[in-house]
């Protein structure tokens, strides 16, 4: 039922305002605040050097940080809140520090999603972007790695992958999935196929992560380069998204032809509904899509099911990992040969 007309105003008051809260903590992100704060409270001109910041300036978005719940005051000194100690200084456990600073440069791209939509064309080159250069591609890919690590545990949790020994990883970015499945089933190793300087990054963190080894990389562009042949498990996740329909299909019969019999093909997307309105993260994933990729856009089940049997699977089905039905998994396998099927 609508409400009353205060409380639509104030709904909307707050849509039109949202930004200012999102801004506080691009803006704490960028200068380094949560970081400066991470050994002890200090005082905002103390913040300010540390952040080579105007000290007025920093004062007043210390105390909107406090107003938002990101950092706590008493005395005059600020110190970093549960939510800050917790996910946005760089050496939390936890951090997800490079990924809210990517969520900061992608504000600015969204503000012309206007001009997106009437034109019909992204704002900024999210292919671009990865490539940019050594720093730019070192902090998104640090970014993919944070936020995956969420979504990779719940894959983790759903995925029975044992008695499979070869997966490929399509475009896998930091190749955080392939890492957390190799921790989770000892029998299985994975390689991760991206560009060159991604690649850099992923052997850092396969490093960190003691799967050397186990995790192994290959150079490659997954548009133009073949897949390979023999893998028990491909994973396409979070990268058909940035892709046209029939470039999905094509990749699709790409993963058909490098799978082994009885081979897993695992898909992971913030999948939307039916009708595209739900849930609320992919139907806003797909604007976030539009504004970087020309043919990006978020899809539902039933479009990519749909895909399935052109690309050769015909036993596709939905593994839903999340109560708002997002960043859930498409499975299907490979059939036998005939032949095979024969002996």
């Amino acid at each position: 039922m609508p409400g009353s007309d205060r409380e639509l105003r104030a709904q909307l008051m707050q849509m039109t305002t949202g930004y200012w809260r999102s801004q506080v903590l691009f803006a704490a992100a960028e200068l380094g605040v949560f970081d400066s704060l991470a050994a002890g409270p200090l005082k905002a001109a103390e913040v300010a050097a540390r952040c080579r910041s105007s000290p007025e300036y920093t004062e007043r978005l210390l105390n909107a940080c406090v107003a938002c719940d990101l950092l706590e005051k008493q005395d005059a000194r600020f110190a970093n809140g549960t939510l800050a100690s917790t996910f946005l200084t760089t050496d939390a456990p936890q951090t997800l520090a490079h990924w809210v600073r990517f969520m900061g440069d992608c504000y600015r791209p969204w503000s012309g999603l206007a001009g997106a939509i009437r034109d019909g064309r992204p704002v900024a080159d999210g292919f671009d972007q990865i490539a940019r250069g050594e720093d730019y591609t070192r902090h998104i890919i640090l970014a993919m790695h944070e936020y995956a690590l969420g979504p990779g545990r719940a894959i983790v949790d759903t995925l029975d992958l044992r008695g499979r020994a070869k997966m490929l990883d399509v475009g896998g970015g930091p190749g955080t999935y392939s890492i957390l499945l190799a921790e989770k089933f000892p029998e299985l190793t994975a390689e991760v196929l991206d560009l060159p300087a991604v690649l850099e990054i992923t052997r850092e963190l396969v490093e960190q992560h003691g799967m050397a080894g186990r995790v192994t990389t290959r150079a490659g562009n997954y548009l133009t380069d073949d897949f390979g042949r023999g893998y028990d498990v491909v994973l396409l996740s979070n990268m058909l998204h940035q892709e046209s329909p029939e470039t999905c299909l094509a990749l699709l019969r790409k993963a058909h032809a490098a799978l082994a019999d009885d081979g897993l093909l695992v898909i992971q997307l913030a999948f939307l509904n039916s009708e595209k309105d739900a849930p609320v993260w992919g139907v806003l994933q797909s604007l976030q899509l539009a504004v970087l990729y020309p043919h990006g856009r978020a899809y539902s089940f039933d479009e990519v099911l749909a895909m399935l049997p052109n690309a050769g699977f015909h036993d596709g089905k939905v593994k839903k990992m999340s109560m708002l039905r997002s960043e859930s998994l498409i499975l299907a396998t490979r059939a036998p040969s005939p032949a095979a099927a024969a002996r």
